[in-house]
C-alpha cells in the first residue's frame, strides 16, 4: 500500500524528527514539524487560533508527512492520515536520548531555534514527571482510541521500528540496496 499522509507521534525524545526525516527520504514525501506551526522564534507560541488555521490548512493537502506534538485540538490529522505511527518508548530510552540530545546540542548553534531543543531545567523536569505519571502516554492513548486501529502502527522499541521502516518503506523497492543498514537505537 501506499501512503500519501503519514503522522508521527510520540512523547519528547523518541526520535519522530529522526523517522520522519528517513521516511521523507523514502517516499519522497513533504515533510512538516508541528513545532514550526505552534512556535514563533525562540520561546513565543503563535496565538492558537492562529496556528490550528494553518495546520488545518495544511492537512487538506493531498501529501504530507506530519511529526511532531499531539493534542485534541490537533488530532485532526490522525483521521486524515493514511497511517499513524506512535513511537511508544519506555521512559528510560526517552531519558537517555533527551540527556545524548541536549550533550550533543549544548555548544552548537540550532538549525531551528526550537526552545525543546535547548536543555532546561525546567523541562527537564516536565519531562521526567511526565514520564514517572505517564500523562503524555495517557493523553496519546485517549486520542488514539477515536482513530481506526488499522492504521495505527504503536513501535515500541528502536529495533522494532527498523523493521517497521523496511517493511513499509522499503522492502518493495530499490533502496533496499543503498539502505541495508538501518538504525534508530539508542547510541
Amino acid at each position: 500500500m501506499k501512503y500519501n499522509k503519514i503522522s508521527i507521534i510520540g512523547k519528547s525524545a523518541t526520535g519522530k524528527t529522526t523517522l520522519s526525516e528517513k521516511i521523507r527520504e523514502l517516499t519522497g514525501l513533504p515533510l512538516f514539524h508541528v513545532d514550526d506551526y505552534i512556535w514563533q522564534g525562540k520561546l513565543d507560541i503563535f496565538p492558537e487560533e492562529e496556528y490550528l488555521a494553518k495546520f488545518s490548512n495544511l492537512i487538506k493537502s493531498d501529501k504530507w508527512i506530519i511529526e511532531g506534538y499531539i493534542d485534541d485540538k490537533m488530532a485532526e490529522r490522525l483521521h486524515a492520515s493514511d497511517m499513524v505511527v506512535y513511537l511508544d518508548y519506555s521512559f528510560y530510552i526517552c531519558f537517555v536520548r533527551y540527556i545524548k540530545r541536549w550533550w550533543n546540542h549544548r555548544n552548537k548553534i540550532e538549525h531551528r531555534e526550537d526552545p525543546q531543543e535547548r536543555f532546561s531545567v525546567k523541562f527537564f523536569i516536565i519531562v521526567v514527571v511526565s514520564a514517572i505519571f505517564k500523562s503524555q502516554r495517557r493523553e496519546i492513548n485517549k486520542i488514539l482510541r477515536k482513530i481506526e486501529d488499522d492504521k495505527v502502527y504503536r513501535i515500541t522499541s528502536p529495533k522494532k521500528l527498523e523493521e517497521f521502516v523496511f517493511l513499509h518503506f522499503m522492502s518493495d523497492s530499490q533502496e533496499v540496496k543503498k539502505h541495508t543498514e538501518i538504525s534508530f537505537g539508542v547510541n
